[in-house]
């Protein structure tokens, strides 16, 4: 299980590639249900729980040639926030899904900024 029961209830998820980053990594976007919260401890956790779960993952990490992920708590409202800016974007109502990678720089940026 890669998300701990202790973290709270996850609304909803995102990640993005930091390949410009001086040690490459990936961002996990996470939105929780309200009085939920990351403590310092969860981010470690995850890394550790994808390293588990994902070999591949694993060996890019055991190289160096990935560094740990980076955890951010999107304040409440922050995807339905990316699902406007991508339907103002021309995005198709019946077809929209959250991305589970953001590839758009606007998107990831919307995201890490949110402020709810």
């Amino acid at each position: 299980k890669l998300w701990p029961a202790e973290a709270g209830a996850l609304v909803e998820y995102s990640s993005a590639e930091r390949a410009e980053a001086e040690v490459p990594h990936y961002l996990i976007f996470l939105e929780l249900v309200d009085g939920s919260g990351l403590t310092p401890e969860m981010g470690p956790a995850l890394d550790r729980a994808l390293r588990e779960s994902n070999p591949v993952y694993d060996s890019w990490r055991r190289k160096g040639a990935l560094g740990p992920c980076q955890v951010r708590q999107v304040e409440k409202g922050g995807f339905e926030r990316l699902r406007a800016a991508r339907l103002s974007e021309g995005a198709s109502p019946q077809q929209l899904k959250v991305s589970r990678v953001l590839r758009n720089a606007a998107h990831v940026d919307l995201l890490w900024n949110w402020k709810g």
